[in-house]
């Protein structure tokens, strides 16, 4: 009985899928679609989602689940295999490698700098930048709750929960924390 649930819970997802492609199809933003399917709760939000951005993100690897709440705003980003996003997650532009922990509230951004704060006679509206940096995230890295990351991270790095990641981390196996993160030891040490 399990079973045949998870079959049709498959094939109604699937069939799901298909009317948010098509809302992308009649013009609709990525961000606005992927928003809309944050909304759906449990086991079944979880798989609508997977299969939704295994179709629609540049690159996603297999066993990806991202929860309620939690959405990717550009079709450009990557994602590799095994990488779990958790509740109320908002990813930007950006290159996630293999077995990556997104803990919730947390928010990946397009780099920095996304508006020039020296320009009086304009607003930020108008100063924004219309090109998005990539924040590239290695394998095997894990977020904590409420970070902001706008840098690169290094492979093997543990990211403190509140942390402001602001700068690339280079070094693998960093575990870094704080506002700004600072490297506060190394993994194994």
């Amino acid at each position: 009985m399990v079973k045949l649930i998870k079959i049709i819970n498959e094939l109604i997802s699937l069939l799901h899928v298909q009317f948010y492609l098509t809302l992308l199809c009649c013009g609709f933003k990525y961000k606005t679609v992927t928003i809309m399917l944050s909304k759906w709760g449990g086991y079944y939000g979880v798989k609508l989602r997977s299969q939704f951005y295994r179709k629609t993100l540049e690159e996603c690897g297999d066993n990806l689940k991202v929860f309620h709440g939690a959405y990717i705003c550009y079709s450009t980003v990557s994602i590799g295999n095994n990488c779990t996003i958790e509740e109320d997650c908002v990813i930007s532009n950006c290159s996630i490698g293999d077995d990556v922990i997104i803990a919730a509230k947390v928010s990946i951004m397009s780099g920095k700098n996304h508006h020039d704060v020296d320009i009086l006679d304009k607003t930020f509206y108008e100063t924004q930048s219309k090109i998005l940096d990539r924040v590239y995230l290695k394998n095997n890295i894990w977020i904590g709750t409420n970070a902001i990351v706008m840098a690169n991270i290094a492979s093997g790095s543990v990211v403190g929960a509140g942390s402001v990641v602001n700068k690339n981390i280079v070094d693998e196996n960093a575990i870094i924390a704080g506002v700004p993160a600072k490297l506060i030891r190394f993994r194994g040490k």
